[in-house]
């Protein structure tokens, strides 16, 4: 099995193909028309990795006889789809070992959908991160410096966008400004 990954052809951002045939790229709202639909009815999707990447990715290496880069790259693609099997028994068992390791699997070629928040209303000064976009060592470098957070609190934050940042003390700059210069969507 080989990974490919789309790219937006205005932003070269991931685009996920199972999505559909037509669709907009997230950062840039550029419409883009792919060849076909890529998940089937006896398609797995991994969702998110969950709290154990690691144990994910060793399922992934077992079930799809991937080397530990290759498995590493498709755990970090989530979502997307990692088996498409017209065997119904292998599916079950893989998605049974994924939701074993706490991973978020969905079937078919619908992905699966959490209810949204509704959004709280940020305090003065604060930003709402809603996703980190490609350069998520970049946000969290701007988090650290405008909280004084650590760099494991930091991440944290920064994983579980949507979330709302609140600066620690008022900046030269902005930090919504800095945010979207390192590719963030803020709000």
């Amino acid at each position: 099995m080989s990974v490919t990954e789309l790219r937006c052809t205005s932003c070269l951002a991931p685009i996920d193909p199972s999505r559909g045939p037509t669709q907009r790229c997230v950062y840039c709202g550029t419409t883009l028309v792919l060849g076909g639909e890529a998940a089937q009815a006896g398609a797995l999707r991994l969702e998110h990795c969950g709290p154990n990447k690691i144990a994910v990715i060793k399922v992934l290496r077992e079930f799809l006889g991937l080397g530990l880069k290759e498995a590493k790259d498709l755990a970090e693609s989530a979502p997307c789809v990692v088996a498409d099997w017209a065997d119904p028994a292998r599916l079950a068992l893989f998605r049974a070992e994924l939701e074993a390791v706490d991973a978020r699997v969905s079937s078919g070629g619908e992905p699966y959908r959490a209810p949204a928040p509704a959004p709280a209303p940020a305090p003065a000064g604060a930003v709402v991160l809603e996703h980190c976009g490609p350069n998520k060592i970049g946000v969290i470098k701007v988090v650290r410096e405008h909280t004084g957070l650590g760099l494991k609190d930091a991440k944290e934050l920064v994983e579980c966008a949507p979330c709302t940042i609140e600066p620690k003390k008022p900046s030269l700059r902005s930090l919504r400004d800095e945010l979207l210069a390192v590719g963030a969507r803020v709000r």
